[in-house]
């Protein structure tokens, strides 16, 4: 009884571990997409960085601030004179100094447009921080979806490939029992060979596809999930692709940072200007000055001085003016980046968005093709078996059932790759819309 009770306790001790080491490799649940959001976040050093980026640029104004305040300095001296050669009388002695001093600038064109210009710059350090983060959502939904595609083709290249050798037996068949030719064999002998060469190449493409993403996300993908045959598309909300670009101009960090760059580039060009400015500073200082030695003691001597002083720039070579040109162009440039961003991505979103359109009719299309060709498939097999038919004629018709199958699949992927990219170029895309995306997908399905 002990022995076996300890059998039992072992084997409930090797399913636990099972069931854990499953758990933890992801093997039996799978991987969903905002699992791999999540390890991408983790393992991706981009966005680290980017945050990093960010935490050293909102210290800008804090440094240029520091060009519109006071500044006060501290001094203390303590000076020995030793004589080497004089006459006796004349005695070593100490004297001390010390001091203070303030500066207040009044009037500094410069620096007060340094101070806005550097907030300007930690706007734009967000824009670029939340265009790294959207980025990633964008690539690692891309890499998950290619990969899902990846299966899902394969699949139907692999029932394409099963269903042809089953051809190819019943064309030898045929031809030995004589009610097929030659002909008929090596047709279905060819179109084998060549499905064969599209299992091939859609392995390669599973692989690359897997292996990008676990890159993103730092470990093996295991299982994915899949778009369920019962789920439906729906069209883009707006429906309008001139409220697209009306989100982008309004919300895209990518169009923001590129905008912001054109206002810093503005404010160059005044910094460069205020070198022909005079400055006016208010200047405060203390000393204090004695003398100790043991023949002679002389009294500390103390003043304060206040002023303002104007500094005038007269001339300086020639720099302020190749400055102010310089900021010019470099303006103009900014302004010509902003104008090949906003290019980019209006051109981006008319893809996306008229993408996304041609995907939901070809769905629809390739659903009915799908039928179609099923109900082609039959009739024409019971044509051959009749005798009306020839297996070429079988072969085809199951040719284009495999591609409308497969063209069914692409219309899915694409579907769902145009919505991502159309709220990543708007500067919309966030987690909301992946979460919603995984919960398309269906897990463990056949």
């Amino acid at each position: 009884m002990g022995r076996t009770s300890g059998w039992v306790m072992m084997v409930i001790a090797l399913s636990v571990m099972g069931i854990a080491s499953n758990h933890a490799f992801g093997s039996d649940t799978g991987l969903g997409l905002m699992e791999a959001v999540r390890l991408a976040k983790e393992n991706d050093p981009t966005v680290r960085g980017a945050y990093h980026e960010l935490q050293a640029i909102q210290t800008l104004p804090d440094q240029a601030l520091s060009g519109l305040l006071p500044t006060v300095q501290g001094s203390l001296s303590l000076t020995n004179i030793s004589f080497v050669q004089a006459p006796p009388t004349y005695q070593g002695y100490w004297s001390e100094s010390e001091g203070i001093s303030l500066r207040q600038p009044l009037f500094n064109v410069g620096a007060h447009v340094g101070y806005v210009q550097s907030q300007k710059r930690v706007e734009a350090g967000r824009a670029r921080y939340d265009e790294t983060v959207r980025n990633l959502l964008y690539r690692v939904a891309s890499a998950y979806l290619n990969a899902v595609y990846a299966e899902e083709h394969l699949r139907v290249v692999r029932d394409e490939e099963k269903t042809a050798a089953e051809q190819v037996l019943m064309a030898r068949r045929y031809f030995q029992s004589g009610e097929a030719s030659l002909t008929d064999v090596h047709d279905a002998e060819a179109r084998q060979a060549d499905i064969r060469y599209q299992r091939v190449d859609a392995e390669k493409l599973v692989t690359l596809s897997r292996n990008t993403l676990e890159a993103l996300i730092g470990r093996p993908s295991g299982s994915l999930f899949r778009l369920g045959p019962r789920w439906k598309p729906s069209p883009p909300d707006p429906t309008s692709v001139e409220a697209w670009l009306n989100t982008a101009r309004t919300h895209s960090p990518f169009l923001k940072y590129y905008r912001l760059g054109v206002e810093v580039a503005e404010d160059d060009i005044l910094k460069a200007r205020s070198l022909h400015l005079p400055t006016l500073d208010f200047q405060g200082s203390y000393a204090r000055r004695n003398t100790i030695s043991d023949y002679i003691r002389s009294q500390a001597t103390e003043w304060y001085a206040l002023g303002v002083q104007l500094t005038v720039p007269v001339f300086s070579g020639g720099y302020a003016t190749a400055k102010t040109r310089e900021a010019v162009e470099r303006r103009n440039q900014s302004e010509e980046d902003y104008r090949r961003a906003e290019t980019d991505v209006t051109q981006k979103i008319l893809d996306a968005f008229y993408g996304l359109e041609a995907s939901r009719a070809k769905i629809e299309s390739s659903n009915q093709a799908v039928r179609a060709n099923e109900t082609a498939v039959a009739s024409t097999r019971k044509a051959f078996e009749a005798g009306l038919r020839s297996i070429v004629d079988v072969l085809n018709a199951q040719s284009r059932l495999y591609k409308a199958k497969a063209d069914l699949v692409r219309a899915r992927h694409e579907y769902v790759l145009n919505l991502v990219a159309l709220h990543f170029h708007a500067g919309i895309l966030d987690e909301s819309l992946l979460t919603t995306i995984d919960e398309w997908l269906e897990r463990n399905m056949p």
